[in-house]
């Protein structure tokens, strides 16, 4: 059976969710850089939104998450709500 993980962040009074392989997962936790990009819904209107793990271009955080060309969240994956997903 294959984990994956939901990786929630705040965002306004919500929480917005990006769902990694277990690959993703461990490659993230070892200090590997990860970008995902996927278009999702805020406060009724959609965006593209993007997650970065371990980026060079933030190198004071771990998780970075933006919505078009706005901030979303800016911290770390200890930050973050993490729950394994069993399919």
């Amino acid at each position: 059976m294959t984990k994956r993980y939901e990786v929630s962040v705040e965002f306004g009074t919500d929480l917005h969710s990006v769902i990694l392989s277990e690959d993703e997962w461990l490659k993230v936790k070892s200090g590997g850089v990860l970008t995902k990009r996927f278009r999702d819904s805020a406060e009724g209107e959609s965006y593209i939104f993007k997650y970065q793990f371990n980026s060079k271009q933030y190198p004071e955080h771990t998780l970075v998450m933006h919505y078009d060309e706005g901030e979303g969240f800016m911290g770390d994956i200890e930050d973050a709500y993490v729950n394994e997903l069993d399919d």
